[in-house]
C-alpha cells in the first residue's frame, strides 16, 4: 500500500444509507474506488438515530469484506458520538452485535462535518418513487386459439374410450363439465388420446421450458390439462425418447461398467466370505466381531475376537466356528485384512486345499455379501448393548439365533 491508505466514508438519512470506499494518501485526496446506497427495510426505519448512523458502517463492512478484512480502515462519520462507541458501556441487542462484528476489522472512526462528508449526496436521495402515480398499461398482445386444435379435441372425445366413459358418468362425479364444447375436470381440459395431441402438448412444453426435467414439466401441464397416466407417459415414455434432449444433455455420472457377479456355489458351505466389525468398546476382553457368511444362503456366523488376534489363532477360532459344523469350504472371500495376506494363513489354506479369493481395489465388491452381513449384525446389536456400550460380547448369542 505504501504510503496509501483505505477510506470508508459513511452517512445515513431516514430512509437509506450511503457509503463510499476511497483509496489514497489523504482523505481529501483519495480516489474513490466504490459506492454503496441501501435503502432502509421495515424495522430499520424505526432504528434511532446513533444506531442508524452505525448502520451504513456495517453494510459497508459487510459488502466489501473480502478487500477490507486484514487491513488498516479510517471510517469518517459525521455523528461524532460513534468515536467513543467501543468505549460505550450499554450497549442494545443490535448494538451488541455490531460491536462484536467491528472486531474483526483494523478500524477507526473519526468525525467530520456533516458539510463536509461526501455521502450526504447518496443518503439524500428523494424518497418519492411512491408518490408518482402509476400510469396505465394498455394491452397489445392478443392471443387466439388454434380452431384446427380445438376441432381435433373435440372429435376426438368421441372416438377415446375414456372420454366416453366420463361423460356417461359425469353426473355421478363431481367437478367434470362441458364449457364451450370442451370436456374439462374441475379447471384441468381433458385430452383426448387421438393422432399426436398429447405428443405435441409434451413438445410445447418441454421447448418453451428449455427441457429442464420432469418436475417443471409436469407442474406446468398438470394445472391446466388431463389425461389418464399423464405422469407416467411424460415420465417413462417422453423425456427418455426426446431426441433434443439426448443430443445435447451430457451425462452427469461415469457410465456403468459390466457386472461381474460371483459364482453361485453348488452346495452349502462352498464358498464363504469372513470380515470382521471393530475395533468395537472392550467387552470381557474382545474388541473385534468376526462374521463369516455362506454366499448360498446367506447363514451367518459370528463371534467375539480381539484386532490383534494372530493367524494361528484365528485359524483354531475358525476351526471351532465353522468348520466343526460345516466341514472345510472350497473358497474363502476376504478383504486384504494384514490375517489374511499373513504367510501362515496362505500355507493353511494351501495345506487344506481352499483357494482363497481377496478383494482388489479395482473390484471391491466382490465381499459385498460379508459387508452386507456386517451391517444387520450391528443393526441387530444396537437393540442389545447398554448405555455403557457393554454387554455386546454376550448379546452375539442371541443375534446368532435370531
Amino acid at each position: 500500500m505504501g504510503n496509501n491508505h483505505i477510506f470508508v466514508t459513511c452517512n445515513s438519512s431516514d430512509w437509506c444509507t450511503g457509503a463510499i470506499l476511497s483509496f489514497g494518501p489523504t482523505w481529501a485526496t483519495a480516489c474513490p474506488v466504490a459506492f454503496d446506497l441501501t435503502q432502509l427495510k421495515d424495522a430499520q426505519l424505526h432504528y434511532p438515530t446513533h444506531e442508524k448512523e452505525l448502520l451504513p458502517i456495517i453494510c459497508a463492512l459487510s459488502k466489501w469484506c473480502a478487500d477490507l478484512l486484514g487491513s488498516p480502515i479510517i471510517i469518517y462519520t459525521d455523528h461524532r458520538t460513534l468515536e467513543n462507541f467501543e468505549n460505550q458501556k450499554d450497549l442494545s441487542r443490535h448494538q451488541a452485535r455490531w460491536m462484536e462484528y467491528l472486531l474483526q476489522y483494523d478500524h477507526k472512526i473519526i468525525y467530520i462535518k456533516g458539510e463536509d462528508n461526501t455521502t450526504d449526496a447518496l443518503s439524500r436521495l428523494p424518497n418519492d418513487i411512491d408518490l408518482i402515480a402509476p400510469l396505465p398499461v394498455a394491452a397489445m398482445l392478443s392471443v387466439r386459439t388454434d380452431s384446427s386444435l380445438l376441432k381435433s379435441i373435440i372429435d376426438g372425445y368421441k372416438a377415446d374410450p375414456f372420454c366416453i366413459k366420463l361423460t356417461d358418468a359425469q353426473k355421478s362425479i363431481d367437478g367434470v363439465h362441458w364449457t364451450n364444447g370442451l370436456l374439462y375436470v374441475m379447471d384441468r381440459l381433458v385430452i383426448p388420446r387421438v393422432g399426436t395431441l398429447r405428443e405435441d402438448l409434451f413438445h410445447l412444453t418441454r421447448d418453451s421450458l428449455g427441457h429442464f426435467g420432469f418436475d417443471k414439466s409436469y407442474a406446468t401441464l398438470r394445472d391446466t390439462y388431463y389425461w389418464p397416466n399423464m405422469r407416467q407417459d411424460l415420465r417413462e415414455a417422453y423425456i427418455p425418447a426426446c431426441i433434443d434432449c439426448q443430443r445435447n444433455k451430457g451425462r452427469t455420472s461415469k457410465p456403468a461398467g459390466p457386472l461381474h457377479p460371483l459364482p453361485i456355489p453348488d452346495q452349502h458351505g462352498d464358498t464363504i466370505a469372513i470380515n470382521f466389525i471393530g475395533p468395537c468398546p472392550k467387552d470381557d476382553g474382545f474388541n473385534c466381531i468376526v462374521t463369516i457368511t455362506d454366499l448360498l444362503n446367506a447363514d451367518i456366523q459370528i463371534a467375539a475376537t480381539r484386532t490383534d488376534i494372530t493367524a494361528e489363532r484365528f485359524a483354531a477360532q475358525f476351526f471351532d466356528l465353522w468348520y466343526c459344523k460345516n466341514s472345510l469350504p472350497l473358497n474363502i472371500i476376504s478383504d486384504r485384512d494384514k490375517l489374511f495376506v499373513s504367510k501362515c494363513w496362505k500355507a493353511l489354506t494351501v495345506l487344506m486345499g481352499v483357494k482363497l479369493k481377496m478383494s482388489s481395489a479395482y473390484h471391491p465388491q466382490t465381499d459385498s455379501s460379508s459387508e452386507r452381513s456386517n451391517k444387520m449384525v450391528i443393526q441387530s446389536l444396537r437393540y442389545h448393548v447398554e448405555r455403557n456400550q457393554k454387554g455386546w460380547a454376550r448379546a452375539l448369542a442371541y443375534i446368532s439365533t435370531s
